[in-house]
């Protein structure tokens, strides 16, 4: 009888532990760290017309607005363990997809590294759209009549270069990430630009990025049940914005080398917000962290009478990152000879295997047609000493 009291009573203490908001909160990120695989996504949830209501400006159009509301992140993550337990050996596979729609299906951009080996695909014209066009007004951009000529003369290239052909066409190559790194150093080198190339999110760095989210949101934090919605409990958390910044600047400090094109400079933003009490929606459902949304807005020192929100979706267990078929093998340096050499002028030239510069000088490139000191074509890519 005793032990049957005893029994009953650990039942009853283990159905009352993680009923409040903040055990909801704290368990819910422990059982997402218990998985073998995740599934971040990104987006704004608003639409242009709302985006554009914030952060209209002079730099900042109603077309740029329409490019952010269609505009979803995906990144994913896959190891042989759980992520919580993940060191730096175990890289896993991991996946970054960028695309204009909901569904996935309108790729702008996609990255998968499987077993060692990086897979890239880009649709160069749709990335181009999402830039603004200064080609007319004075500035050193790239007008998509100057992309499209460069794409039109990719077709003259020879037929070693069937894997570029593929990159230019939006189709899957891949590339050994030890090549690329050191490619990456060699042109940083001859341009004068450097070298900065993240190696993705591998199972570590994903688990260190959700370890910020849950700091910045449980440390000093108010609670608040806000019930179920969409099959999912919510809990709204409130903190102070300038902790929630500086701890979530902290904590991705330590994994902003791991993101292609991100510096831990872009986190300085964060060091000017205001204030005041900021607070995001946590969704819960089957006991893991299943989306986290914060209006961004609330972190502008100026009040707005709109909302920003952005939409993070988790989702734990997701399918494991796989290699694409038909990947063409690229080799970096195959690029490299493109851009000294030219296009179309020097490819299609009387010597095509010519990769002279035309100066030893260190100076830079431009992506822009141009001249040679005599007249003649160079290509798309000029050279201009310094």
């Amino acid at each position: 009888m005793v032990a049957l009291v005893a029994a009953g009573s650990a039942a009853c203490g283990t159905a009352q532990a993680g009923t409040t908001p903040q055990d909801k909160v704290g368990n819910a990120f422990t059982k997402l760290g218990d998985q073998k695989s995740l599934t971040l996504g990104a987006s704004l949830d608003a639409t242009a017309d709302q985006i554009y209501a914030v952060l209209k400006g002079d730099d900042f159009t109603h077309d740029t607005a329409s490019a952010l509301a269609a505009l979803h992140a995906t990144f994913s993550v896959a190891a042989d363990k759980p992520l919580s337990q993940a060191t730096d050996d175990d890289s896993g596979s991991y996946g970054f997809q960028l695309s204009s729609d909901a569904a996935g299906k309108q790729n702008l951009a996609e990255v998968r590294s499987v077993d060692q080996q990086l897979y890239l695909r880009f649709d160069l014209k749709a990335l181009q759209k999402l830039a603004p066009d200064t080609s007319g007004d004075g500035g050193s951009g790239t007008s998509l009549a100057d992309l499209n000529e460069l794409l039109d003369s990719v077709d003259q290239l020879p037929s070693s270069a069937g894997a570029l052909k593929a990159a230019v066409d939006g189709e899957w190559i891949s590339v050994d990430p030890a090549t690329l790194t050191s490619f990456a150093q060699t042109f940083g080198d001859l341009t004068g630009s450097g070298s900065s190339s993240g190696s993705g999110l591998d199972a570590q760095s994903t688990q260190q990025l959700v370890t910020a989210f849950e700091d910045a949101l449980t440390h000093n934090a108010k609670f608040t049940d806000l019930g179920s919605s969409g099959g999912a409990d919510h809990v709204q958390v409130s903190v102070p914005a300038q902790q929630f910044a500086g701890e979530l600047k902290t904590s991705l400090a330590s994994v902003a080398g791991d993101l292609p094109g991100f510096d831990a400079a872009d986190l300085d933003g964060l060091d000017d917000v205001p204030n005041r009490t900021v607070t995001a929606d946590v969704a819960i459902k089957d006991g893991s962290v299943s989306g986290i949304t914060f209006d961004l807005a609330q972190l502008d020192d100026q009040p707005h009478t709109g909302k920003l929100p952005l939409a993070l979706t988790l989702r734990g267990g997701s399918d494991p990152v796989t290699a694409p078929a038909g990947a063409q093998k690229f080799d970096p340096q195959d690029l490299l000879g493109v851009i000294m050499g030219g296009l179309p002028g020097s490819l299609t030239g009387d010597d095509p295997s010519s990769t002279d510069l035309g100066s030893t000088d260190t100076g830079s490139s431009t992506a822009s047609p141009g001249s040679g000191d005599d007249g003649t074509d160079t290509g798309y890519f000029a050279y201009t000493p310094l």
